[in-house]
């Protein structure tokens, strides 16, 4: 299947660069923990079309492709993790609105990035996740994402077990926030 140029839908979970996505996605949690062997099927498939985090182009939802991992379960109040397929094609206007200034600089002019992500921050929190080597994503007035992103290229001709480690990185980073806030 190919790329739809307007909203991104036409992949299906088999796409390579989809395939690496996931299977990055379960080296870095094997790093960090045994879930390989324990739950094989913990990594889900999924497809965003909520324009309201994603965009639209004439009234269609931009749509996000990737996998996600819930680690609700293994880890005390920390939620999932995402890895999404995104094209870049929203006017610079919706861009900004959506990304936030810092991940729109960091996407102009790149046809489709892979964004890694996880939710559960606020705008006092921008600076840490800045400071630590993430993006920093307004996702809506008052929530923040910590991504970590890279252009498709990039990503298939880095070493998987470069990405892995990044991500990770990031993994334990929200861990370690999820910890410190329920402590305060």
């Amino acid at each position: 299947m190919s790329d739809n140029k307007i909203t991104g839908d036409r992949l299906s979970p088999s796409d390579p660069v989809l395939e690496l996505m996931r299977i990055t996605l379960a080296n870095a949690m094997s790093k960090i923990m045994a879930l390989k062997n324990e739950k094989p099927d913990a990594i889900k498939y999924h497809v965003w079309r909520d324009s309201m985090y994603t965009g639209d182009i004439d009234g269609r939802p931009v749509v996000w492709i990737g996998w996600s991992l819930n680690l609700s379960e293994e880890i005390q109040d920390f939620k999932t993790v995402y890895v999404d397929l995104v094209p870049n094609n929203l006017r610079s206007e919706q861009r900004l609105d959506l990304y936030g200034e810092t991940m729109t600089e960091l996407v102009v002019g790149i046809e489709r990035f892979i964004i890694a992500f996880i939710t559960g921050f606020s705008r006092e929190d921008i600076a840490q996740i800045n400071q630590l080597g993430f993006t920093a994503r307004l996702a809506g007035p008052r929530a923040v994402h910590a991504c970590l992103i890279t252009t498709t290229i990039e990503f298939t001709e880095t070493s998987l077990n470069d990405f892995s480690n990044r991500l990770a990185d990031l993994i334990q980073f929200g861990i370690a926030y999820t910890h410190n806030k329920k402590r305060n």
